[in-house]
């Protein structure tokens, strides 16, 4: 049913540089996403897979086409308005963590409700059970270059989904951990997404974490070439 679409995108074009020189990257995208489906994004590096998930995540603009997030369509939205519902609606993780270096693990965790004028101690309170469910207890007040990679990893993690979006979007999250810690990772995301009812979307090289997902789109040359049920 349209109602249980979260996500919406109609023909979208997206291209970089101009004129003869001009690279397309995404041809004509079309793709709708249900509430609370989780599914991953496959294909060969330079398909448009981040670029796709940057655009989903109002992080890039696209040049012709139409999208539609929780029955909001953002294609005319302002730089401010699609920072205020990126903030209030999605949550980010990427194969770099991204975390600020100058800030120690709960102060990282909690900048998004910060942002929403969250208080403090709120939002500290609301990050110690992330921490302890991920078992990074007794690291809340390390900074980022005190932590191992897989810790950094998870930490953002729990940035991304301590404001419970409804849209979840991870790029290659665990492109930088070993193989043991891929999987833990994934399972706990999925099992996070499940419990909150939110959309996961994840970009993958890994075959066994995108068997992990319910549906997967395979982008090819800019093209969804294959959409199937796991």
């Amino acid at each position: 049913m349209a109602q249980d679409l979260i996500i919406q995108a109609a023909n979208i074009e997206k291209s970089y540089g101009a004129g003869r020189s001009a690279v397309r990257v995404l041809r004509g995208i079309d793709l709708s996403v249900r509430r609370g489906e989780i599914l991953s994004i496959v294909g060969p590096s330079g398909a448009g897979k981040s670029t796709l998930l940057n655009i989903v995540g109002c992080l890039d603009g696209f040049d012709t086409g139409r999208l539609s997030l929780i029955g909001k369509d953002v294609t005319s939205f302002s730089v401010e308005n699609l920072a205020t519902f990126r903030n209030l609606h999605m949550g980010f993780i990427f194969q770099m963590h991204n975390l600020l270096p100058e800030f120690d693990a709960v102060e990282n965790i909690i900048m998004p409700l910060l942002i929403r004028r969250v208080r403090r101690r709120e939002a500290v309170k609301k990050a110690m059970p992330l921490l302890e469910r991920f078992g990074l207890a007794d690291r809340a007040a390390h900074k980022p270059g005190e932590l191992s990679g897989g810790e950094c990893q998870r930490i953002a993690m729990c940035r991304a989904i301590i404001g419970t979006p409804e849209i979840i979007l991870a790029d290659e999250p665990t492109g930088n951990l070993d193989s043991q810690n891929s999987v833990l990772l994934i399972n706990t995301l999925l099992e996070l997404g499940r419990e909150n009812s939110a959309t996961v979307i994840i970009i993958t090289h890994n075959k066994e974490i995108a068997d992990m997902t319910g549906r997967t789109i395979t982008l090819v040359d800019g093209r969804i070439t294959k959409d199937s049920v796991n």
